[in-house]
Order: C-alpha cells, then structure tokens, then sequence
C-alpha cells in the first residue's frame, strides 16, 4: 500500500472542487447569491476545509482570495 501525506489526499482536492463550482455558480447564475446564498455557503465550506490542510500560507490565501476576484471581474464584464 502507497503511504500518502496528508496534503496530496482526497481531502485536499475536494475543497478545490467546492470552490470552483460556488465560483460557476455565481459566474452563470448571479441571482443564487442573492435569493440562497448557496454559492456562499460552498464557498466557505471549502475555504474551511482548505484552511485546515497543511499547505503553505500562499496556497491557502490565493485559494481564499483569487475566486472572489475572479467572480468579480467575469460579473463586471457580463453585466457591462
């Protein structure tokens, strides 16, 4: 049997996963954030879970910050 570490197991891709699909839910469907905060919620159950992983501090930063920012910028050019 392989020995994994901890950081390369399912456990840490899943909150990737979480993340990018608040961050397509927001992108193709902006009203979910408003009417159930669905996204949001995604959003941070992934963060939590990233957060509690073993990766470098800049991994978990540009995880936490870089989907807002993109949801930002692809709702300001589809809505101008």
């Amino acid at each position: 049997m392989i020995n994994r570490k901890y950081s390369e197991s399912k456990f840490y891709i899943s909150p990737q996963i979480l993340i990018i699909i608040s961050v397509l839910l927001v992108t193709f469907s902006p009203i979910t954030i408003y009417f159930y905060g669905f996204p949001l919620l995604i959003h941070s159950i992934g963060v939590f879970i990233i957060w509690k992983t073993n990766k470098k501090l800049k991994t978990k930063i540009l995880w936490t910050i870089s989907p807002i920012i993109l949801c930002l910028i692809i709702f300001y050019y589809f809505m101008y």
